[in-house]
């Protein structure tokens, strides 16, 4: 019992459970939603989400340039918060961009424009976060992210 009790006492062991618990809730919930959700919708409607959300995913990488990646590795905080403010307007132009590019083509072009700069704006600040070191914080938003 002592050796779990020292295991937690260790940082870095400590933030692995919080990780760990925010993804198993996440998790669980996912799957115990399935069946509510398999009985509201159809398969059809299924295939539709899962097609828009591809599309939102990729245009997520696209308009972020994966730059918010950079915000872990600066030695000093402030440059850390200006990389993260440089990719967060990195994205909303690429946004605009993509807004209008899918404005011609797509009928969801709000949707999808909208939908991917706010998964890049949860994947920078999940960055940010762990920059920071709130592991805990990043538990509870992948909850309650899951949730909604």
């Amino acid at each position: 019992m002592s050796i779990l009790i020292n295991l937690y006492k260790n940082q870095y062991v400590s933030n692995i459970i919080k990780l760990l618990s925010g993804n198993v809730i996440s998790q669980a919930i996912n799957f115990l939603s399935i069946p509510i959700l398999a009985s509201i919708y159809t398969p059809s409607e299924f295939g539709v989400y899962g097609s828009l959300l591809f599309i939102i995913n990729l245009c997520s990488n696209f308009i972020g340039l994966k730059y918010e990646v950079s915000v872990i590795h600066p030695k000093l905080n402030i440059d850390s918060i200006k990389l993260y403010t440089s990719s967060i307007l990195i994205a909303i132009f690429f946004s605009l961009i993509l807004f209008l590019g899918f404005y011609f083509f797509s009928s969801n072009y709000l949707i999808i424009s909208l939908s991917s700069l706010s998964l890049f704006l949860v994947n920078a600040n999940n960055l940010l976060l762990t920059r920071m070191q709130k592991f805990k914080t990043i538990a509870i938003l992948r909850i309650v992210q899951t949730s909604i």
